[in-house]
């Protein structure tokens, strides 16, 4: 036998006893995935996965997609993150097919959820699924691909960015806008045509990805994301009274001391100065004294929340005893002179707000005791609090020594699942990305620092009597953020961000969220349409802090609301 033929025989030997020791190694971290997923064995599931993702290939991927619509929770997400979390291109050339497959289906909340993952995966080859998605997906996931494109450095990455501009010439404005902003961010040029991009990319690709000057995310810098930039030249622009906190703070006797009561617990403005967005303060009464001058420009109204139940403020007033901790109680009734207030909105403010957001597209936001006071009485057929009749159903844990109540409870966050495409979670929790002028398709963005098996570790503080969520209108109303410990204090109410729209859609055009209409998100996201839109959490924004990674991606969805708010209201000035 000659050389060659005896090389030849020795390799496809070799290919054999690898193939079967690889398929030997799939069935035992299978097996162990089956028993970790029987179980509810959140570490026992990382480490199965992890083997998994050790192996590559898509026979690895496919055990991970076979049981991840099977779960819920912190496990779904488990495998979520892993099964967007491999590095090698055969794998993630597989999850690009495999979501797009899915997405005409009863899968495409999980393909939403995939290609959410697919934001933290460093490599390289990232791009490869996700150019799959630009070409071939939902409206929705395109979208998500383009911005994830945008901070992956790559060959690939350009290759299908320059296919699409070219494809969206005479396509959807916005999608085609969201490409070239990505393709100026990637690579620092701006030649404006498709063609004149193509032209230029033919000459470049043999040399790989320009490197980015100092200053524009590049010299090792972080990449700035589409999304910034869109903030920095839409929301930062907006005049005086664009953006609205509506504060209840002072009456008529406290406005004239030096300090005037403050009766809000959140301060929406302190959130807006530290992250550089305009705005205007209005007092609650000033607001009700003219509603409809301060909403007249106004295209985002931020309402903190406050004490808005009745209540004591006679100078003698002392707490009840017993719940110090209550804070919705403030006077044991024993004072020498009672006098009682109530700050709520009245209902000539409330009509106004109601009329403004339906009938001019404006954009609300709420907080905590704001579904009691506005939202439930403006839309009680949208979201309630759970009680029963006047009832607030309210989130309380007891302290471990049961001498009282915790005045703040730290919880578990996860999107909620399939809404991940929503444009208020563009970049939530997406890690910043380095610039790297000859990056390793494989490990683009440096090795893997932790498992992308484990389980999200974000969270949320909850205020003692914060009131639960309960959606009423399953088809409409879009849960963002949830947390199974809201599930068990609220008896199965885990939602902790929603969002709707309210008003009169003029038209259905192609959207870039969901769920909600006939196909989950038909006409979502319109600017043709006369409606507006509602944000409401739970709990306080204010008091989650920027200076942790789950703060500042929180804020993202803030600024995310406020772009959208700032698109809509530009969406209506251009067609006046």
């Amino acid at each position: 036998m000659k050389l060659a033929q005896r090389t030849l025989f020795a390799s496809v030997a070799l290919a054999f006893v690898v193939a079967a020791a690889n398929g030997a190694d799939k069935a035992k971290a299978e097996q162990k995935l089956n028993a970790a997923l029987k179980a509810q064995d959140s570490a026992k599931v990382t480490e199965a996965c992890d083997e998994l993702l050790g192996l590559g290939g898509p026979e690895a991927l496919k055990v991970l997609l076979s049981k991840v619509d099977k779960t819920e929770g912190q496990i779904y997400w488990q495998l979520v993150g892993a099964a967007s979390g491999f590095k090698d291109r055969p794998a993630l050339e597989e999850l690009g097919k495999f979501i797009v497959s899915a997405q005409s289906g009863a899968k495409l909340g999980l393909s939403r959820d995939l290609v959410f993952g697919l934001q933290n995966n460093t490599s390289g080859y990232a791009a490869v699924p996700l150019g799959i998605v630009l070409e071939k997906g939902k409206y929705d996931l395109q979208l998500m691909a383009v911005d994830q494109l945008a901070v992956t450095r790559s060959t690939d990455s350009i290759d299908a960015l320059v296919a699409a501009f070219k494809k969206e010439a005479k396509g959807d404005a916005q999608l085609r806008d969201r490409i070239e902003k990505a393709l100026i961010s990637l690579t620092g040029q701006n030649l404006g045509d498709p063609g004149n991009w193509e032209g230029w990319w033919k000459e470049q690709r043999s040399k790989g990805v320009p490197e980015k000057p100092a200053g524009e995310g590049g010299a090792g810098g972080t990449l700035e994301k589409p999304r910034d930039k869109e903030i920095n030249t839409t929301v930062e622009k907006g005049s005086k009274g664009r953006v609205i906190v509506l504060a209840c703070i002072g009456d008529d006797e406290a406005d004239k001391k030096a300090e005037p009561n403050d009766f809000d617990y959140d301060h929406m403005q302190d959130v807006l100065k530290e992250i550089k967005i305009p705005y205007t303060l209005v007092k609650r009464k000033s607001f009700e004294l003219d509603p409809k001058k301060w909403l007249k420009d106004c295209y985002a109204l931020l309402i903190n929340c406050h004490q808005m139940n009745k209540q004591c403020v006679c100078e003698g007033c002392q707490p009840p005893e017993g719940d110090l901790t209550n804070r919705m109680m403030h006077c044991n009734h024993k004072c020498s002179t009672h006098i009682e207030k109530t700050y709520a909105i009245n209902q000539g403010g409330l009509e106004a707000i109601k009329a403004w957001v339906e009938n001019d597209g404006g954009f609300l936001y709420t907080e905590d005791w704001g579904i009691v006071e506005t939202l439930q009485k403006l839309w009680p057929g949208k979201v309630t609090t759970g009680g029963n009749g006047d009832q607030t159903r309210t989130i309380r844990k007891q302290k471990e020594d049961k001498s009282g109540w915790e005045k703040t409870i730290p919880v578990k966050l996860v999107p909620s699942p399939g809404s991940t495409s929503n444009p208020l979670l563009r970049g939530v929790w997406q890690a910043p990305r380095k610039n790297e002028a000859k990056p390793d398709p494989a490990e683009s963005g440096g090795s893997r620092e932790k498992s992308p098996a484990k389980p999200l570790e974000h969270t949320w503080q909850v205020d003692d009597e914060s009131p639960a969520i309960e959606i009423v209108d399953k088809a409409n109303v879009i849960p963002l953020l949830e947390s199974p410990e809201v599930g068990k204090l609220t008896e199965g109410r885990p939602v902790v961000a929603v969002t709707f729209r309210v008003g009169n859609a003029a038209g259905k055009p192609k959207q870039a969220t969901g769920p909600g209409g006939k196909d989950k998100g038909s006409g979502e996201w319109s600017l043709s349409s006369k409606g507006g839109r509602v944000l409401h959490t739970l709990s306080h924004f204010g008091h989650q802090g920027t200076g942790s990674e789950d703060g500042q991606a929180l804020y993202n969805m803030l600024l995310n609301f406020l772009l959208e708010a700032a698109k809509r209201h530009e969406g209506e000035s251009a067609k006046k």
